[in-house]
């Protein structure tokens, strides 16, 4: 079944669809033809496709009484023919408009190196990329930019909802399975492409490592996804380790995680899956453990974290924040890599106090949470009674009752 199908079932759907979308159809001349041939256009009524082949006949609202279903049976269905026989000669008179020199090809390349892309990729980063990639000299900051802006139909600004940076991306996700389908059938980009985001990442680490690289000047969506690349990418386990995983063992993307996030929970994630390909290249191998040098590193480095976590008392992540030393954000961060549930359930609750909306229903819950799997009960219902008043409703009653239970037991347990 095709990939598109997720919508209307029948050809009068379709049209309903389209009249929804505030493209009136009762002009067409050959209506019951015509909504033939766009049910087959839209891959049997594929929302996206629908919306796309809609927008592009109100485009061209001006010949809709002339229409006829002859015009578009020479069309090609799915998405592939909706690029090819619509949106790229559309694009060709805004680019000559423009005055913006852009062979096909070389947009469609950039569009399957977007469509690897696992967030929204600023234009910086899509350059750094291009570089590793057999574009045009041409192609700078200024000329990609115009040409992202350009295809607004397949490509719009977006943010990142983790670090709030803002990037590219595609309207649609099933734009990036269409452009990722079709890298698969291109012999020199199935492999160059997903290499580029492999030595794009390895070249950052090594100019972090070696200082080159200031740890603020890391690109966010590195530090979020190049683990995520290298494991995709199906490599060899030890080129995986030693060209592209064990460099980020270094100081400087240890660094660039912490100037990131003021924390180090997204550094032990990537520690944790640098240890389990660790694992595995060794349990693969008959000989000797090759790696575990390595794979003590990588527990020394664990180890040192969580030590120097447990010795962060709540109220100094409160004071930073106060004084605007860390961010909200990164505040919700460290309190969670707080290895002691009492101080994390402490300090989540402080800084709900300080907080609104979302963010302190969210910490509120989280202290409710981390009190509540306190193991001593005096402990649990001191924690449990401290952020009782901030609480509303069922969280307030469970708050009450889990209070009253802990307090029950420590008592009958300290009169025993």
């Amino acid at each position: 079944m095709s990939p598109w199908i997720c919508g209307p079932s029948h050809k009068e759907a379709v049209g309903e669809a389209i009249v929804q979308l505030g493209h009136p159809l009762d002009a067409l001349p050959e209506r019951e033809g015509i909504l033939d041939t766009l049910y087959r256009l839209t891959d049997r009524g594929a929302p996206l496709l629908i919306n796309l082949w809609g927008g592009q006949l109100w485009k061209e609202r001006a010949q809709v009484p002339s229409l006829r279903a002859a015009d578009l049976k020479r069309l090609k269905p799915g998405f592939a023919g909706f690029l090819e026989d619509a949106w790229l000669p559309e694009q060709g008179t805004i680019w000559k408009d423009q005055g913006l020199e852009i062979h096909p090809d070389d947009l469609r390349r950039l569009l399957r190196l977007l469509a690897l892309a696992r967030g929204p990729l600023r234009l910086e980063d899509l350059l750094a990329l291009m570089e590793r990639l057999a574009f045009p000299e041409h192609w700078n900051l200024v000329h990609t930019r115009k040409v992202l802006d350009s295809a607004f139909r397949l490509v719009v600004p977006a943010v990142d909802s983790e670090v709030g940076e803002k990037g590219y991306a595609f309207v649609h996700p099933l734009l990036g399975d269409h452009f990722r389908t079709e890298l698969k059938t291109i012999k020199e980009e199935r492999y160059a492409i997903p290499r580029a985001y492999l030595n794009w990442g390895a070249a950052v680490v090594a100019t972090l490592n070696a200082g080159n690289l200031p740890p603020e000047q890391c690109p966010a969506y590195l530090l979020r996804h190049y683990v995520d690349h290298v494991l995709a990418a199906d490599l060899d386990p030890d080129e995986a380790l030693d060209r592209y995983l064990l460099p980020l063992l270094g100081q400087g993307w240890h660094r660039a995680w912490h100037e990131e996030e003021g924390a180090y929970g997204g550094y032990l994630t990537d520690i944790r899956r640098i240890q389990d390909q660790l694992h595995k290249a060794d349990t693969n191998d008959a000989g000797p453990l090759r790696y575990l040098g390595q794979t003590l590193r990588c527990a020394l480095i664990r180890s040192g974290i969580h030590s120097r976590m447990e010795k962060i008392p709540a109220e100094l992540i409160l004071a930073l924040m106060e004084a605007g030393e860390r961010s909200v954000q990164r505040a919700i961060r460290v309190t969670a890599q707080l290895a002691d549930p009492e101080v994390r359930a402490q300090a989540y609750s402080k800084l709900a106090r300080q907080l609104q909306g979302e963010r302190r229903r969210q910490c509120l819950h989280q202290a409710l949470v981390t009190a509540t799997n306190i193991g001593d009960e005096w402990s649990r219902a001191y924690a449990l009674m401290a952020m009782i008043g901030q609480l509303e409703g069922e969280e307030h009653r469970q708050c009450l009752r889990q209070a009253l239970v802990a307090n029950r037991y420590w008592q009958s347990t300290t009169m025993d």
